[in-house]
């Protein structure tokens, strides 16, 4: 009877050991091949349709505006369907456009008036503007925007409304990783122009490794990503999260240059 609770004393023992010593199983790889963010744009409380859009593939990332009814409940709906959740901040287009927008942040903005906006709700990944061709050129208005979001951890995604944007170089001076979108994929909203955008998001990516797109919650645009996210799989594309394009701080990940010669509508997002 000892020698019997004896080996089974050593045969516990020995398996205890087993378990302790067992490695950890390895995280996974990284994608490798092409990969592209796709971002929506311009989601706010209360908006309609907001059930298609969930129902995109979890790495489509939600970009927020930071107002509406029941933003915080569609903001946790998105989380839980799996989808990165960003801040869609809202800044000041040229020529006094969209002067009475909500939470607008325009080159006098207040400390104050900046923390409401971003405090509008919790745990995004990252913040990208809304509008802005006219405050993501004033390189004074923009290194304080980021010096706010250097002290919050937060990094920025240029929407690129404007074609003389400063907003990654003053990020990058702040230390705020930041990168550009390539793509507008609906300015032209018509199924045709979306198509061809995909396409032309597709080039970028399969050229230079990554690429990130832009889009809003249209029909059209929902409709042809539902018929081209699918496709990406057999092609070698890996669809992720914009968070995952990010440089790492002091960086900055620039927009591409002659493979976008198409895409010039740079005031696309309501500029």
């Amino acid at each position: 009877m000892l020698a019997l609770a004896h080996a089974t004393l050593v045969t516990l023992t020995l398996l205890a050991g087993w378990w302790v010593q067992a490695p950890e199983p390895e995280p996974p790889a990284p994608p490798q091949g092409p990969r592209v963010a796709i971002i929506i744009d311009d989601m706010a409380g209360g908006r309609p349709g907001l059930g298609r859009v969930l129902a995109l593939p979890p790495d489509v990332t939600l970009s927020f505006l930071p107002y509406g009814r029941g933003l915080s409940a569609q903001v946790a709906d998105a989380r839980a369907a799996g989808h990165e959740v960003w801040l869609h901040l809202p800044m000041q287009a040229l020529h006094g456009r969209y002067a009475d927008h909500p939470m607008l942040i325009t080159p006098g903005f207040s400390d104050a008036d900046l923390a409401t906006a971003l405090d509008a709700f919790a745990g995004y990944a990252g913040v990208n503007n809304h509008m802005g061709s006219a405050l993501t050129q004033d390189r004074a208005a923009m290194s304080r925007v980021m010096r706010t979001l250097a002290a919050r951890g937060v990094p920025f995604l240029d929407s690129r409304t404007g074609p003389t944007s400063v907003a990654c170089a003053a990020a990058t001076a702040s230390g705020v990783p930041c990168a550009e979108r390539d793509v507008f994929l609906d300015d032209d909203p018509s199924p045709a122009a979306v198509r061809q955008a995909l396409a032309r998001l597709e080039r970028i990516a399969q050229e230079r490794g990554h690429a990130i797109a832009i889009g809003h919650p249209h029909t059209a645009t929902l409709d042809a990503l539902a018929a081209w996210l699918p496709t990406l799989p057999s092609k070698g594309v890996t669809l992720v999260p914009a968070s995952a394009l990010l440089p790492p701080p002091g960086a900055h990940q620039a927009r591409c240059d002659h493979l976008c010669a198409g895409d010039s509508q740079d005031q696309g997002g309501a500029g």
